[in-house]
């Protein structure tokens, strides 16, 4: 899960170290959590100013930083209360400006984006069928009854594994739409009776609102969404025929990731700007697929966003590690960027160990 791909991870998804700035045969940089000023629309503050104490802040980014823990690890940024307290980055300080592959965090901007999208009227309702968005007739009646909502919470029900479609995107996409190839795959399942997490059902969500819209996903978002969060450097790749990745492809700073958390946490609003609407936010995170589960994690699934019950937290994630993690209750975003775990060894970074880090920082919080 969590957009695991053969080889175009290691071509789309490589974190640039420069060795350089290590010092020599050390894994990682000396270890600071300050937060760097920037003209990038961040407040910035001491942890125990915003009712963090500083030592559980610390004790997180010595974990982070320790030679022998979280080897894939790159950056750790933490927010409360909509201030930036506290980054560190391991490999290069440098990486505070170099936008890395999101992977398939990028699912939840397409979810971001499929709401400012019923916002604006392009999309009437999650329960609209997907066929007849796209102006196609389906080749099995079944696949009528596919809806956004069937999309977004990864149970179109059709026939396609990531690695079918990801070797249909890499070697046969030149060829033909990938649109025609998905919708000429059979159902596994019937529409909405089982979750199957995969990158085909984002996708079609990028068809839908490029079909709509005549303008591409990458674009949208740069307007609808990067724009107003100040969000500058960033790009998301297109397939040779010019369709915008929905399910990865994103690349993005780690602050501006933590600026995408800050807006799921104060409700769509951004710097007291409305950017989504908190009707999407509280459907779009709240558990829909409750059979969710990762490898034996309990987990619940929103729309295109992980839900965790135990911590009643919400995250975006995406393979090898990178993920938003956002506690409503405690005000607090907490981003975490890794190399990517091309091999598929489980050298990246898991949710346990995310956790982990988080619950640290987390039990410094006094108020």
């Amino acid at each position: 899960m969590f957009g695991r791909r053969f080889s175009r991870r290691a071509l789309l998804a490589g974190v640039a170290v420069a060795p350089g700035c290590l010092p020599q045969g050390q894994l990682k940089i000396p270890y600071n959590r300050t937060p760097r000023q920037q003209a990038d629309g961040w407040p910035i503050a001491a942890p125990d100013t915003q009712g963090v104490d500083n030592a559980a802040v610390d004790a997180a980014y010595k974990q982070a930083f320790s030679p022998d823990k979280l080897p894939g690890i790159v950056s750790l940024v933490v927010s409360r209360n909509g201030v930036l307290i506290a980054e560190g980055y391991m490999r290069d300080v440098n990486d505070i400006d170099r936008a890395e592959h999101v992977v398939s965090v990028t699912k939840s901007i397409t979810s971001i984006l499929t709401g400012i999208a019923l916002d604006k009227g392009i999309l009437a309702s999650p329960s609209q069928r997907v066929l007849e968005l796209l102006a196609r007739v389906p080749d099995d009646p079944r696949k009528s009854a596919i809806t956004i909502e069937h999309l977004a919470t990864m149970r179109s029900g059709l026939g396609i594994s990531n690695d079918e479609f990801a070797y249909e995107i890499e070697h046969g996409g030149g060829r033909r739409r990938p649109l025609d190839f998905v919708l000429s795959q059979p159902l596994a399942f019937m529409p909405g009776e089982r979750f199957w997490y995969r990158d085909v059902d984002p996708h079609l969500l990028a068809e839908i609102l490029s079909h709509l819209t005549s303008v591409q996903l990458d674009v949208l978002a740069a307007q609808w969404l990067f724009t107003p969060l100040g969000i500058t450097n960033h790009r998301w790749l297109r397939h040779p025929t010019g369709l915008t990745y929905g399910a990865y492809g994103c690349f993005l700073r780690p602050r501006d990731l933590a600026k995408l958390g800050q807006l799921v946490l104060f409700g769509g609003a951004w710097n007291g700007q409305r950017v989504v609407s908190q009707s999407w936010i509280d459907l779009a995170t709240s558990p829909h697929a409750l059979d969710a589960s990762e490898a034996g994690f309990p987990l619940a699934y929103g729309y295109w966003w992980w839900v965790e019950p135990q911590r009643a937290g919400i995250f975006a994630s995406g393979h090898g590690g990178q993920y938003i993690w956002i506690d409503r209750a405690r005000q607090l975003v907490v981003v975490l960027t890794a190399a990517p775990d091309a091999a598929g060894n489980g050298a990246g970074i898991a949710i346990p160990q995310m956790l982990e880090l988080v619950d640290v920082i987390t039990s410094g919080v006094r108020s």
